[in-house]
């Protein structure tokens, strides 16, 4: 009579472990399933090459010039070629900044950071919002909006 009833206490506590056991895996599973679908549609690799604005620098000295400094991300596909830079004015006028150092087009490899000092009076802008345009020529260009010193 005893070995029954511990053959019974033994097979409960097997049945609750096992329950356990299946809630747990269960969940992990569902839980990597449902990440696995987020992080499929989250990462999305652009097709063409990208480059960024890190930084515009003015010197408040000589407002001659601009210091812009242009990254292309490591995740870009492939380098990507500056063609243009422009600057529009808070008066909706576009300018063309012919004179930059390196000369344009500059072909910025994968992972590369580089800085273009642009030949452009500022001095009719201070105080007042500048957004500076970089074209590239096979992909999408970047713009960031500065506030001249």
């Amino acid at each position: 009579m005893r070995l029954i009833q511990n053959a019974i206490g033994i097979s409960k506590l097997i049945l609750i472990l096992l329950l356990l056991i299946s809630a747990i895996v269960g969940g992990v599973l569902s839980y990597l399933w449902t990440e696995g679908y987020y992080q499929s549609i989250s990462f999305r690799i652009p097709e063409t090459a990208t480059v960024t604005i890190t930084n515009v620098n003015f010197d408040s000295q000589d407002l001659t010039f601009f210091d812009l400094a242009l990254l292309n991300p490591s995740f870009s596909p492939s380098s990507v070629s500056v063609a243009q830079i422009m600057v529009s004015t808070e008066d909706g006028v576009l300018h063309n900044v012919e004179d930059v150092d390196p000369f344009l087009p500059y072909e910025l490899q994968i992972s590369e950071s580089k800085t273009f000092k642009c030949i452009w009076n500022l001095t009719d802008y201070t105080g007042k919002d500048i957004k500076v345009h970089v074209f590239v020529a096979d992909g999408p260009g970047t713009n960031l909006e500065t506030t001249v010193p």
